[in-house]
């Protein structure tokens, strides 16, 4: 099967978390040994893997940028608590619709 989406879902979720270490840590040690961990060991395989098995280029990448979407907006309102205007609800919502509307 091509799960390349699962790929593409679990690499984004990666990311996002190592964002959150940055975040949380700020630039230290761990951050860095925790990022580099992420990239080497696990997004540095699926996310080529996932663009080789998706059908087409834009599939995997606007699936891409709407899951970081997705992530870094949830984590903005439920980790960090901060405060989230219409226009960025808007630009989630868009990027969303536009991952969809690509893979028709």
């Amino acid at each position: 099967m091509r799960l390349w989406w699962v790929l593409q879902l679990t690499a984004g979720f990666l990311i996002f978390t190592s964002h959150i270490v940055n975040r949380k840590l700020s630039l230290c040690f761990t951050s860095y040994i925790y990022y580099s961990l992420v990239s080497i060991c696990f997004s540095g395989w699926m996310l080529p893997l996932s663009y080789q098995k998706a059908p087409s280029f834009f599939q995997p990448w606007f699936f891409g940028i709407a899951c970081l979407t997705v992530f870094g907006f949830s984590g903005s309102i439920l980790y960090f608590h901060e405060s989230v205007h219409w226009y960025n609800m808007i630009g989630a919502l868009l990027a969303v619709l536009g991952c969809v509307l690509i893979a028709l």
